[in-house]
């Protein structure tokens, strides 16, 4: 078991469950919301380990929830995962370049996921 907090930043319920509950068969808290807003707000009473955020979502996007994450200096060292449909190279790029350590394209399979969020923890 661990005690790993992970944030799922997700306007699908149905991704955001399956995510969720494949994260805590492996032990992990995890806290979700639905947009980057949500995030932001949460964030310093979460304080979570890892955010796993998808990209297109409405209010605020993850790329612009990841850049304000890493923008902060209490919260520039939380790795940040985004997940997406939206595979072009661009998205890839702009996601590097704003501090996501890795981009898990959607479709994906659970044990996908939980191999990076492992990796991303080390």
């Amino acid at each position: 078991m661990t005690n790993k907090k992970i944030m799922i930043v997700e306007d699908s319920p149905a991704i955001a469950d399956v995510v969720r509950d494949g994260l805590e068969k492996e032990g992990f808290h995890v806290h979700t919301v639905t947009n980057g807003f949500e995030a932001l707000r949460d964030l310093e009473e979460v304080m979570p380990d890892l955010i796993i955020s998808d990209i297109n979502m409405p209010k605020l996007d993850g790329l612009k929830t990841c850049w304000a994450i890493q923008n902060r200096l209490e919260t520039k060292d939380i790795p940040f995962i985004l997940l997406s449909s939206q595979v072009d190279g661009d998205t890839l790029k702009r996601g590097k370049e704003i501090g996501a350590c890795y981009f898990i394209a959607k479709p994906f399979e659970m044990d996908a996921v939980i191999k990076k969020v492992r990796e991303a923890l080390e």
